[in-house]
């Protein structure tokens, strides 16, 4: 937790949407969370669903910010928990939404998907962020390459990993994303995923799971896969940073 917050301090981000986070709820409440991080807002939620309940406790999602927040709300996408924050930034409203797709199918993913997009106002200022464990087409390729090749270390992550990668190989959610009007801020800007060094075939990280989509009235400043070597302690996936303008 120390090194968790002492890099959210030093990334000093606006708003900062943190998934996959283990049994913060039960652990902490909002206000110790804030205290911890340096915050005044802060909301959280457990997913609540079956593939994010551990034996020890449930995975989720916790967003904080000291920007004006007009409303925090839990919203159930398929079978599980994300969060809308509405903030005021100077005279505008921005929406972000702090999600983490199922990893368990295309089809789940796409339900989450139409779910989301059915509550975005999309003449709205609006971001859309987090780990949607799915692949964009126009990466499958160099994914593929990576995941499928012969010579992978037994034990490695990507070996543990590759089912589910396999699994996202249709590539059809960012599409949707797509077609809905909203911009992928991270294309052709670096994968994500995984941050820990795979022996033998992997000299960077092997597929771009964690995506940030904007609406058009979003202008984006700046997009980084920050891959300081703190950050490979601190989780599997690779933080993104986005610089934004309204």
């Amino acid at each position: 937790m120390e090194m968790i917050i002492e890099a959210v301090r030093q990334v000093n981000a606006d708003v900062v949407s943190l998934v996959d986070v283990f049994r913060w709820s039960e652990v902490y409440s909002s206000q110790e969370l804030g205290d911890k991080f340096g915050f005044e807002n802060v909301y959280m939620t457990d997913f609540e669903d079956k593939g994010s309940k551990h034996k020890n406790g449930q995975l989720g999602l916790v967003v904080m910010t000291n920007l004006t927040v007009n409303r925090f709300e839990k919203f159930r996408a398929y079978d599980r928990n994300f969060i809308k924050t509405s903030v005021t930034v100077g005279d505008k409203k921005l929406d972000v939404f702090s999600i983490h797709l199922n990893h368990a199918s295309e089809e789940k993913r796409a339900k989450e998907t139409q779910k989301i997009l059915d509550l975005v106002k999309i003449n709205s200022p609006t971001i859309i962020t987090g780990d949607f464990n799915t692949i964009d087409k126009d990466d499958l390729v160099d994914t593929r390459k990576m995941t499928d090749h012969p010579i992978i270390k037994v034990g490695s992550i990507i070996k543990k990993s590759r089912p589910i990668i396999v699994g996202m190989y249709p590539a059809t959610i960012t599409q949707k994303f797509v077609e809905a009007r909203l911009t992928d801020f991270g294309k052709d800007r670096g994968n994500t995923f995984p941050t820990f060094r795979v022996p033998l075939v992997l000299k960077r990280p092997a597929a771009r799971l964690d995506y940030a989509f904007g609406s058009k009235e979003v202008k984006l400043l700046s997009f980084k896969v920050l891959r300081d070597k703190k950050f490979e302690k601190l989780s599997d996936h690779y933080p993104i940073l986005v610089e934004i303008n309204l």
